[in-house]
């Protein structure tokens, strides 16, 4: 017999029913795993096993210390000027931000402990960090580097050296006089407003990575230790996500479908749908199993710490399984294809667990739906059958005629080639003498 189909008393359910069964599951998933990280995840795992409060409280204390962000009660608030404030008011604020960038150039990073100089600075001294020598090149550094301040005081339009003699780079740069006067004296005309507007950019310029204070804050960000306590605080929040999604998929998508008959799951008995194999017979506890895999995987694969490739593969992977599932004849979905299983509509079908089960069933009831369609199969296969047969036997007369051609072509070329042999019967009258070739040349010696 053929290869066996899915029999017309075997309907496959429709992609309505069979999402509408996933989409139950999963919220059920979600709704288990939302329960287990509040009450599992984020009281044990996050905060015992893997340390992911410690982790958030040494990223908060780094942030504080660096002067770019406050705590207030457990939220971290990130330093800004307040652009609320209106004319001199707002652009006075430059030298508190000028002192937030210096104090984290020359006292934090200069100092070393959890701050560092990276190779891209083309920082260099030869003193020991945190010396008065080391300081002093770390302060040539930034009116180099980051105001591009020359030794004389020249070279940047607003700043210059606090004093040409005996400056030993220990204090920030300072307003040139001229621009000095417009704060001292608060002017207010236009001219005066917009040059102190000019010296707040030159410091601090939202998107920016040439303004001194903006300049300063990316450096910090960039700081091992502060990427060290961000990937604890990471890895903690996906340990405390563990519970969450590797029990919810196994209890709804495993354990489940392989306690209730046909790898059934909640959903698929509100929805009235089963599984069986590809041939329209029941499914082994194994294939059930392959076949909730292909969904419990990919949920698996969200454990892995980089959402932004994750997320999107796993979503992607749904909607072609979904597009799969519409798609195709029996309505089967990636997962099934691969797994050699169909859902079906359980209210509307008929099915037997093996073929054994089959036989029985037709011998007790040689008129009912199954049976009829068996003999109407095993009739299908008869005439397939004969119609090979002909095509079997036209095929061997098309040889058998090819080959009488060949042998009456070669018994043809025989009589010609024996017309052109005569014998010389001269030289034995019995005809039994040498024989000659067509030009008379003696062939015998």
């Amino acid at each position: 017999m053929a290869k066996r189909k899915i029999p017309t008393y075997i309907r496959p359910a429709g992609y309505l029913r069979t999402s509408g069964a996933f989409f139950v599951d999963f919220g059920l998933v979600l709704l288990l795993g939302v329960i287990l990280y509040f009450t599992l995840g984020s009281r044990l795992l996050y905060s015992g096993v893997f340390h992911g409060e410690q982790a958030t409280a040494a990223y908060n204390d780094l942030c504080v210390d660096s002067g770019f962000s406050t705590l207030e009660g457990n939220k971290l608030i990130n330093y800004a000027p307040d652009v609320s404030k209106k004319g001199l008011d707002l652009y006075e604020q430059y030298e508190e931000v000028e002192q937030k960038a210096w104090t984290y150039f020359y006292e934090k990073v200069g100092n070393g402990g959890n701050y560092v100089f990276f190779s891209s600075d083309e920082f260099s001294s030869s003193a020991e960090k945190g010396s008065a020598a080391y300081l002093k090149d770390v302060g040539r550094w930034i009116y180099s580097h980051c105001f591009g301040i020359q030794e004389d005081g020249t070279g940047n339009t607003f700043f210059t050296i606090p004093s040409s003699e005996g400056f030993a780079y220990d204090a920030m740069p300072v307003l040139k006089p001229s621009y000095q006067a417009i704060f001292d004296e608060k002017k207010t005309d236009a001219a005066s407003l917009d040059s102190a507007k000019s010296v707040f950019l030159s410091i601090y310029q939202a998107n920016s990575s040439k303004a001194f204070f903006q300049r300063a804050k990316a450096h910090f960000m960039a700081q091992p230790k502060l990427d060290h306590y961000h990937d604890q605080e990471i890895y903690a929040f996906y340990g405390s996500l563990i519970p969450s999604v590797v029990l919810g998929p196994l209890v709804f998508f495993v354990v489940l479908p392989l306690v209730l008959p046909n790898g059934q799951t909640l959903g698929k008995k509100i929805f009235g749908v089963a599984i069986l194999g590809a041939d329209g017979y029941s499914a082994s506890k194994g294939r059930i199993l392959f076949h909730y895999s292909m969904i419990v995987l990919p949920m698996f694969a969200t454990l892995i710490p980089h959402p932004l490739i994750v997320f999107p593969l796993f979503l992607l992977y749904f909607v072609v399984d979904f597009i799969v599932l519409v798609l195709s004849k029996n309505h089967q979905a990636f997962h099934d294809k691969a797994s050699s299983t169909v859902v079906i509509n359980a209210k509307s079908s008929l099915w037997f667990p093996s073929p054994e089960a089959e036989k029985a069933y037709i011998a007790k009831n040689p008129s009912s739906l199954p049976a009829k369609y068996r003999e109407e199969e095993r009739k299908a296969d008869e005439g397939k059958n004969e119609m090979e047969d002909i095509l079997t036997a036209q095929r061997d007369a098309v040889v058998d005629s090819r080959t009488l051609e060949h042998a009456s072509y070669v018994k043809e070329q025989a009589k010609k080639e024996a017309k052109e042999i005569v014998y010389d019967n001269d030289a034995d009258p019995k005809g039994e003498g040498d024989f000659v070739d067509g030009k008379g040349e003696d062939d015998a010696h």
